[in-house]
């Protein structure tokens, strides 16, 4: 079973910009929009290739968990 874990992106900087990491690999980045139509919103981003390597989710831990599922059957179950 992978481990997941993620940290702010940089030490120094804001809370709401994430990295996230499978049993310590970088697999993606999450942040949340500070201006315009979605502010608020959780922007993740998938270090994997392909059409469904990015979106938009309403809470930091459902777009953990996107990634999270999408990873899984993307690259561990391929």
């Amino acid at each position: 079973m992978p481990r997941w874990t993620h940290r702010k992106t940089w030490p120094d900087y804001r809370d709401n910009d994430r990295v996230v990491l499978c049993d310590g690999e970088k697999v993606a980045r999450i942040y949340q929009h500070e201006h315009g139509p979605q502010t608020g919103e959780w922007a993740w981003f998938g270090q994997w290739g392909g059409y469904d390597n990015s979106g938009v989710e309403p809470t930091l831990e459902a777009a953990l968990k996107v990634v999270r599922d999408r990873f899984e059957r993307i690259i561990v179950d391929a």
